[in-house]
This record gives structure tokens, sequence and C-alpha cells, in this order.
């Protein structure tokens, strides 16, 4: 019975990818049995809960590992989890991640085009599009993805991200957690 892969009462079946560490797990649409009892990255999405194993079977809560998503079709994973443990703090509020969230990037040519979206704990940081010299003298959740590619952030208030305690994550659609 393949009932636990409708995503909708309409009986169509979930698109999700998903990835770890960039590398595409599976495979879709496992009963929940079984990603319990064999692991091995096998996923389901089921209505709205993702139920999901590491490659490795590791916990993927501390494994260290950047698990993000797609919609079949997509190029790229839309969201993830920034590992802001690497951040370099450049000078007063403003921290820098090398990062290409595959997607146009705010440029002298192009302004405005980045479409990424920044979170703390689930509460979005803005205003986007910054300027680097706003970041690092304001701070307060400005940020900028730069051609480069640069991710130039601040948290809310001002804290290390590094050791706050925060789960910073990005999105580059609309309707991503």
């Amino acid at each position: 019975m393949k009932s636990h892969f409708i995503l909708t009462q309409n009986g169509s079946y979930s698109k999700l990818r998903v990835f770890e560490n960039g590398v595409e797990l599976g495979p879709a649409h496992t009963q929940h049995v079984t990603i319990q009892a064999s692991g091995g990255g096998r996923f389901s999405h089921w209505y709205s809960s993702l139920y999901f194993s590491a490659s490795d079977n590791s916990d993927p809560r501390t494994n260290g590992r950047n698990y993000t998503w797609a919609i079949e079709g997509d190029n790229a994973p839309a969201c993830g989890i920034l590992h802001v443990e690497d951040a370099l703090l450049s000078s007063g509020y403003l921290y820098v991640l090398t990062r290409n969230f595959g997607v146009q990037q705010d440029s002298p040519s192009s302004g405005f085009a980045s479409p990424v979206r920044l979170f703390e704990n689930g509460v979005e940081l803005t205003p986007a599009h910054s300027l680097h010299a706003d970041i690092r003298d304001y701070g307060g959740g400005r940020f900028s993805d730069w051609n480069g590619p640069w991710l130039y952030f601040s948290t809310s208030d001002n804290t290390d991200p590094r050791t706050n305690g925060r789960i910073y994550s990005w999105s580059s659609q609309t309707g991503c957690p």
C-alpha cells in the first residue's frame, strides 16, 4: 500500500529531495518502519513532516552535517542551516561566510538581485541587501548575499553568532521554513 507516500489529499506524491552536505539522500518514499530499522539516508515526506536518516545512521542533530532540501526539478537546495561556527569577524558587527546559495547574488551590476532570506532561531533577519558599512557599524540583523560568493551578516542583537547558541538558517524561495 502506497498511502504513506501521499503528500496531498488528491493522491499526488512528494517531490521533495533531501541533501546531506550537498549529497542527495535516498531512497525517497521509504516506509517509516524501514527508515527506523535500516536508515542509510532513507526518507519520507509525509504530509507536513519529514522522516529521515543520516547516510551513516549517525544522529543528524549532532553529526555536524548540513541537511537541506529542494523540490524535484530544482537545481539546488532552497533552504538550509548556516554553519556560523565558520564565520569570520571582519570588524564591528560584520561577520563573513563563504557561501554560494546557487542563486543570483547582489552585485554592482545586478543591484538587489539575491532572493536569499536569513533566519535566527526561525525569525527573519532584516534588512537584506544592506551596505556592508551599515552591517559593520549598526548590525541588528542586517545582511548581504554579495558577489563573490560572500555572505555578510550580523545578528539581531549584535552578539557573536559563533557563540550565542542560536540556529541560523537560510531560504531562497518563498514557502521554505
